[in-house]
């Protein structure tokens, strides 16, 4: 960005300092952590949630919504973290993750076309598809959708977030000049 230097405060120095120490001193475990890992695949959707739950603020979701998916209904579990997009093509996307007390995340994928209502998915961090809704501002309201007529829409979903996750990482952190 013009007019914008990059530089290093003490603070930013102390804190790569105290990584490297850190990693240092951890060195041991760093293998059988390594070893342990590879012993159990990552689930795809564990860093796409880690990246919303840090990058937002929970909100409450709906009750109702709630209900609509099997998901607890107690207050606690109503909290989400939760982002929304607004893509060139005008529809509205957005996605709801909330990491449960038994470690169990739950991701929900959010897309809202003027025209055609708004189409939610139910997925968790193995990264497939649970449950899909359609809302449409008709008689018949929120309606179930066959997870095999859903599976092209919701991948195209799953696809959009973790571009948008990547897109973020590949951000280079500047530090504004005072």
């Amino acid at each position: 960005m013009p007019g914008m230097k990059l530089r290093f405060t003490i603070r930013h120095l102390l804190w790569l300092s105290l990584s490297c120490v850190l990693a240092h001193l951890s060195g041991a475990n760093v293998a059988s952590a390594q070893s342990a890992a590879e012993s159990k695949p990552k689930e795809q959707l564990t860093d796409f949630a880690e990246w919303v739950m840090f990058h937002s603020n929970p909100d409450p979701l709906p009750k109702k919504f709630a209900e609509s998916f099997g998901m607890p209904t107690a207050t606690d579990d109503l909290l989400f973290y939760m982002m929304n997009i607004k893509r060139d093509d005008g529809s509205h996307a957005g996605t709801f993750v909330k990491r449960r007390a038994s470690g169990h995340i739950d991701i929900l994928f959010i897309v809202s076309r003027s025209n055609n209502g708004k189409y939610y998915y139910q997925t968790s961090a193995d990264g497939k598809l649970i449950k899909a809704l359609h809302l449409n501002s008709g008689p018949e309201g929120l309606t179930t959708i066959a997870n095999d007529d859903a599976q092209k829409a919701f991948e195209h979903e799953k696809s959009f977030w973790l571009e948008q996750q990547t897109k973020a990482a590949n951000v280079p952190f500047i530090v504004p000049s005072e």
